[in-house]
């Protein structure tokens, strides 16, 4: 049969002893058993003694026990923490794992938003479930946060995921059963990815008392799979997540792959010995079909997984089952290696086979096979020595003459069986690049700034255990694989050594060069504009290692270049922008000014390349062609000839002369150049200082008169008095060659530098170009336009940040970020991705795929979210004041009545609510009234802290569901005879949205 293999791309379990993938696998190599008493810190959870019937002692449970149950992070997932106490914890591990698995494979899961994800999960029961109805604390929570069918729909909901999403329930087999119906889920195209899980979490005694007088549980505390002592198996708990996709998608995409399942097959064993009884036949007939729908021989299988679950009679079936499909055909001395993971971890029932199957592919990945614990003796009721079997007893690499395969095997308590057909994944090649970029930036971001210092340890530790992984390969994978939350670090570097230092710096709160962090706030993506300076007043001074390493900057000069050489006569790489003599000045003004244009339109399209794109443009001088053909009003080729034809003409006809900034304001500079009103004039105003033009002798008279007055001045580096009105008027020599060239509507806001405002078609007809450099430049009105229209990030285009010294004193105090894109004394690189990082810690969204288009670059595995938890159990105050305030009536009134842990009185003048009164006696206070009264609100319902309540966040995040939300409008109705509609309560609103919608309703009653 031939069907289409499925890859394993990503990840995440919590096991016993093992919290991650990276942590299982080292697990299994050194032989670790994590099977030991329930954890102390448990106790007090539930019930975990058994009642020894020999004793007057109880007998504490031995098992795989997992660490802090009882903890979960909510507000991660948006699940207010009222709801989280009635969730199962099955429901809770599954989501944080799932969100693991997700990262692990580099996918963003708000990208898979809407997809057709389906959701498949193994789960065989709920003991929270009949925890919380035998202490009666049952509420509206309690089905959806308890029943099995809807630990899979969850995930989908939180995940706003479409695929078909299920919950299967075939006891032992369940998760593997999970894994069939994905991979059959995926080849027909019903899903596009698929989350393939299986979890099981022990609270009960009950059921291992059951277990225990059925003889199945063993009465030394260890599971023995294939040994002659073998007497039962151990439970265990523990949840596991896959993530898969067809191969041929995920060789497309170049997805990091663990192994590929190449078939399976599933069945049941019908009418046996008894129900729980193993059928020989029916585990025949499963591997024969899952071997013919992989089209694989069982002869080439390399390695089992089996269910091992350390009974004498279901080992002894399992190994004849397997001796005889497997070994048809079979050389002697090529015996196929069996174990099972069931003696390191304990049997986890449900989610048993999805962590046999998370072994064999970490078996495959790292091309070894983990030895079985506890085999001593083969089992009494089966020949193992004559069989083509073999216990694993040591960590040994698989064969290196043929494929790696290997099988997975589970058998469902109630006889459905299922087995899954594993190879190891197809070696990738990886295309080398000729380039490298020579510093990176890596970024992280979490909800919270505690749990980004926490992140940005786990990447430390990282890197400092993996001295030798590729820097440029980390940042790639974190930049590109997990979600942007709003508190951010960005950290730039050369070396794994130098972001780890970096990064622990930040860990430990310390300060340190390199690395940038802050908090985006919620629908606050800021406007960006682009400044292109035009004032010649020095060499570019640019070192090469921008145009020699960034393929996208390198193409666009080029490019110029080639349109550029033929009318100049000189190329501008070899004289302008990089010159063979360092320090060497250039004369020819001209090619000058178009090697500045080039540099400005290659920055720009780098810029645009990694998704920075501006909302307003504005270039002064010579400047403005850049902006103009960013702008889409002039193509690039107009641009440099209009731009080449005009200096060549104004430059055999600008006057001599001179330049001087001068900081003073431009009624005193008027009134200081008045007396030579015909050879100096003001080229430029930028606020506090004016940049004036003319002739050397006049200039110098103007600068003793302001200097005699206290005033500063500064020269500029020119000979020529450029912006001055006395140029011969070059009408007649433009409007020449004015049908050469053709202009359009601007496409992005453009801001004329010689009026300063908007500019819909006045720079789209060659009269503007005609003039440009006869008329002052009004910069400062340009900077107030570009503040006007929402700009807040200013990014200079140019060689040096004077335009962004210059606007800083244009606009009001800590008005704007300013950012230069290159900078003397710092490499081009540098001071780019320096840029870059402070973008993005601004909240400004990055195309880091296209950062990274032009390398090599191989998708990791790294540390995955740090979720912040706290306890949320059935006994909690959340759950007492929450059945009190949802459900109590005027005929039904809870016993319970603990308050909410965290809730603080916000107003002590209003410590139950707020009036209508008092919104009409304090109108100057009605905001800040209803702020509070409206978070202490939300507080109530959801369990929220106050002060974790930002009056920006969209509340849509807060976990609040219909119930929350249908408390707060009747509170808000109740209290201030206000109507809120219920249907804001779900939109991407905030807290202060829902204020002013309020306040809307007060004034217009008033």
């Amino acid at each position: 049969m031939d069907i289409e293999p499925i890859a394993i791309i990503g990840i995440g379990c919590r096991f016993p002893g093992a919290s991650n993938p990276e942590a299982f696998w080292q697990l299994l190599c050194n032989k670790v058993d994590a099977i030991a008493p329930i954890p102390s810190n448990r106790h007090h959870l539930h019930s975990c003694f058994l009642p020894d019937p020999t004793s007057s002692q109880s007998q504490l449970i031995q098992g795989g026990f997992l660490e802090q149950i009882d903890q979960f992070d909510p507000q991660f997932f948006g699940i207010a923490p009222q709801e989280a106490v009635s969730i199962d914890p099955q429901q809770r591990l599954l989501l944080e794992v799932t969100w693991e698995a997700l990262e692990d494979a580099g996918l963003i899961p708000q990208k898979l938003s809407a997809s057709a994800t389906g959701v498949f999960v193994g789960i065989a029961g709920s003991d929270y479930y009949e925890m919380m109805a035998t202490e009666r604390t049952t509420n509206g929570y309690a089905v959806t946060a308890n029943l099995s069918s809807v630990v899979a729909n969850r995930i989908s909901y939180v995940l706003n995921l479409s695929g078909p999403s299920l919950s299967i329930n075939t006891a032992c087999s369940s998760s593997l059963m999970a894994v069939h119906l994905a991979c059959q889920s995926l080849r027909s195209q019903e899903s596009s990815l698929a989350i393939a899980a299986g979890v099981s979490i022990t609270l009960f005694p009950e059921v291992t008392a059951s277990l225990t007088n059925a003889g199945l549980i063993s009465p030394t505390g260890r599971c023995r799979a294939f040994d002659a002592q073998a007497d039962g198996f151990v439970r265990g708990e523990g949840v596991g997540v896959v993530v898969l996709k067809l191969l041929s998608q995920a060789l497309a995409d170049s997805d990091p792959i663990y192994a590929v399942i190449r078939g399976s097959a599933v069945n049941q064993d019908g009418r046996s010995n008894g129900l729980g009884a193993p059928n020989l036949q029916a585990q025949q007939a499963l591997l024969q079909q899952a071997y013919q729908n992989a089209g694989i021989s069982p002869s080439s299988v390399q390695y089992v997984e089996a269910q091992g679950a350390g009974t004498l009679l279901g080992d002894a079936i399992e190994l004849k089952a397997l001796a005889t499909v497997l070994g048809k055909n079979r050389p002697p001395a090529d015996k196929c290696r069996i174990g099972s993971v069931k003696t390191n971890i304990g049997h986890l029932e449900a989610a048993s086979g999805i962590a046999g199957l998370i072994k064999v592919a970490l078996s495959l990945k790292y091309g070894q096979i983990p030895p079985n614990l506890h085999f001593q003796q083969p089992n009494p009721n089966v020949a193992l020595d004559k069989l083509l079997l073999q216990v694993q007893q040591n960590l040994e690499p698989y064969k290196s003459n043929r494929p790696c395969i290997a099988g997975v095997s589970t058998f469902g308590f109630g006889g459905t069986n299922a087995h899954i057909v594993m190879e190891a994944s197809p070696d990738l090649v990886v295309e080398s690049s000729l380039v490298e970029r020579p510093l990176h930036v890596l970024t992280l971001s979490a909800k919270t700034q505690t749990a980004l210092r926490s992140l940005a340890h786990s990447y430390h530790e990282f890197l400092v255990n993996h001295p030798d992984v590729s820097i440029a390969d980390v940042c790639f994978s974190a930049n590109t694989g997990r979600t942007s939350f709003n508190h951010r670090l960005a950290v730039t570097g050369d070396s794994t050594a130098q972001i780890a230092e970096r990064l622990e710096a930040f860990a430990l709160c310390q300060e340190s060069v390199g690395l940038v962090s802050g908090l985006v706030k919620p629908k606050k993506v800021p406007k960006i504009g682009f400044l292109f300076t035009g004032l010649r007043n020095d060499t570019l001074k640019l070192d090469r290692q921008l145009y020699e390493t960034a393929p996208i900057f390198r193409r666009v000069v080029d490019r110029c270049n080639a349109i550029a050489q033929p009318l100049l006569g000189k190329s501008l790489l070899d004289f302008f922008l990089y010159p063979a003599t360092v320090g060497e000045t250039p004369t020819d003004n001209t090619a000058f000014c178009t090697a500045l244009f080039t540099l400005q339109i290659a920055l720009c399209e780098l810029w645009k390349s990694w998704g920075i794109e501006p909302s307003v443009v504005m270039g002064i001088s010579l400047g403005e062609y850049a902006a103009a053909c960013i702008a889409g009003i002039l193509s690039l080729e107009d641009a440099i000839k209009l731009l080449i034809s005009g200096q060549e003409y104004f430059q055999s006809r600008i006057p001599k002369g001179a330049m001087v900034i001068v900081f003073a304001d431009e009624q005193r500079v008027a009134a200081a150049i008045k007396p030579y009103a015909d050879k100096v004039v003001i080229s430029l105003l930028a606020g506090p200082m004016v940049l004036i033009s003319g002739e050397q002798h006049a200039v110098d008279a103007v600068v003793a008169v302001v200097e005699a007055e206290g005033v500063t001045t500064l020269w500029w580096n020119t000979s020529y008095a450029l912006h001055f009105p006395f140029i011969e008027s070059p009408e007649e020599n433009f409007a020449q060659y004015e049908s050469d060239y053709t202009f359009s509507a601007p496409k992005i806001p453009i801001i004329s530098g010689v009026t300063g405002q908007l500019s819909d078609d006045a720079m789209s007809i060659m009269k503007y170009w005609r003039t440009i450099i006869q008329e002052p430049v009004r910069f400062s009105t340009g900077m107030q336009t570009m503040h006007q229209q929402g700009v807040t990030v200013f990014v200079e285009i140019g060689p040096k940040a004077d335009l962004l010294s210059m606007g800083i004193l244009c606009l009001p105090e800590e008005t704007g970020v300013w950012l230069p894109s290159l900078r003397p004394g710092q490499s081009n690189v540098q001071q780019l991705l320096s840029s870059l990082a402070e973008l993005y810690v601004l909240g400004v969204p990055v195309n880091w795929l296209e950062f990274d288009r032009d390398y090599s670059r191989e998708r990791l595995q790294l540390p995955t979210y740090p979720f912040e938890r706290q306890s949320y159990w059935l006994n909690s105050d959340l759950v007492s004041n929450h059945q009190e305030t949802a459900f109590s009536t005027s005929k039904h009134k809870s016993s319970l009545s603990s308050q909410p842990r965290g809730l603080d009185v916000l107003i002590p003048e209003l410590t139950t609510s707020l009036t209508r009164e008092q919104l009409a006696a304090y109108p100057e206070k009605q905001q800040q009234l209803l702020e509070e009264y409206l978070t202490k609100q939300i507080a109530k319902v959801s369990g929220l802290p106050p002060s974790d309540l930002d009056v920006e966040q969209p509340i849509n995040t807060l976990g609040l569901d219909s119930l929350m939300s249908i408390q707060i409008v009747n509170s808000v109705r109740k209290d201030l005879d206000l109507e809120l509609p219920l249907e804001m309560m779900f939109k991407d609103i905030s807290l202060i949205d829902l204020v002013r919608q309020l306040q809307t309703q007060q004034i217009s009653c008033l």
